[in-house]
């Protein structure tokens, strides 16, 4: 790795450097959009920033490299410059139903072998440009803990990592199931770029619910005469 072990790089995401500053080394961000939401195009800005601050980066994705090239080059830059700078490296990930098909031990391979690559190249930020690929596994917990493995390995790198806007309730878990392992989320719908932190999340949903006023006591009533209740059915 080239930066400090304790320095903060730009994350390259206008919501997450107000928010934070920048991307600390071990970090981790997940981008969430629709297909041409700008997901991809702030995947890439984040691989740009971590390269202008004199950083490496691994980028990993399912599109072909002119499909990248050509979203990098919309948002003002060339992808295959920073590749041909040394401190970008591009790889591509085999398509879902390919990864599928190896099924779960396959997939648990898949991710030893990034990992493997990551400590090769000596990254300083991983950007994961679709995920997708590399989710299917036969359970939400075999993916968790086959994804937790691969963060404990990355040694300091910062991770970033996108998902399609969930359309149903497996993807609903899904995001669930990655946003829980990572510091914080961004939602991308075009201009509308809104970043969640970890613990805003984690405040709000442990927050008591707001008092309300109390209500006048009911005035006394004859007790009723004794009745048989049915048990509730079992939840």
């Amino acid at each position: 790795m080239t930066a400090a072990p304790s320095a903060l790089a730009p994350a390259g995401i206008g919501a997450v450097d107000s928010a934070w500053g920048g991307l600390r080394p071990g970090a981790s961000i997940l981008l969430v959009g629709r297909a041409a939401s700008g997901r991809t195009a702030l995947a890439l800005q984040s691989v740009r920033a971590a390269i202008a601050a004199g950083q490496t980066a691994l980028l990993l994705s399912p599109r072909p490299p002119a499909t990248l090239n050509e979203t990098a080059q919309s948002a003002g830059f060339d992808l295959a410059a920073l590749h041909a700078s040394g401190r970008l490296r591009v790889l591509r990930v085999p398509a879902a139903k390919d990864l599928a098909a190896k099924g779960n031990d396959g997939l648990r391979a898949a991710y030893r072998d990034l990992a493997g690559l990551v400590a090769k190249s000596g990254a300083d930020r991983v950007v994961i440009e679709d995920l997708t690929p590399l989710v299917q596994f036969s359970t939400f917990e075999a993916f968790g803990e086959a994804f937790d493995s691969f963060r404990q390995s990355l040694n300091g790198a910062a991770l970033v990592v996108g998902l399609g806007e969930p359309a149903n309730e497996p993807s609903r878990r899904l995001i669930e199931t990655v946003q829980k392992r990572m510091d914080g989320t961004v939602r991308v719908a075009g201009d509308d770029v809104r970043f969640e932190t970890a613990a805003a999340e984690t405040a709000a949903a442990a927050a008591p619910p707001m008092p309300s006023a109390p209500e006048p006591a009911p005035a006394p009533a004859p007790p009723p005469a004794p009745a048989m209740v049915p048990p509730s059915p079992a939840p």
